[in-house]
């Protein structure tokens, strides 16, 4: 198996099981499946890229996008 087939199936596993994660915690919790599922990719992406390169990348779609509802959020976070 070449190494992007590796890489492609690889990701395809991770992204299932995310998403049976998230519907069990959305049963579990009762919440709703979005929800769950958006804060484990969140979780993900911090782990694989850190806080530094995540908080570029939301000043940078904040830049690219109006940004309103985006800016809401962070402010109620932060």
């Amino acid at each position: 198996m070449s190494g992007q087939a590796q890489r492609r199936l690889k990701q395809y596993l991770v992204d299932v099981s995310l998403v049976a994660t998230a519907e069990n915690g959305a049963k579990a919790n009762g919440t709703d499946f979005s929800v769950e599922l958006g804060d484990l990719y969140f979780n993900r992406m911090l782990r694989s890229t850190g806080i530094k390169s995540y908080e570029s990348d939301v000043e940078k779609l904040l830049k690219e996008t109006s940004g309103a509802a985006e800016q809401a959020t962070l402010a109620v976070v932060a």
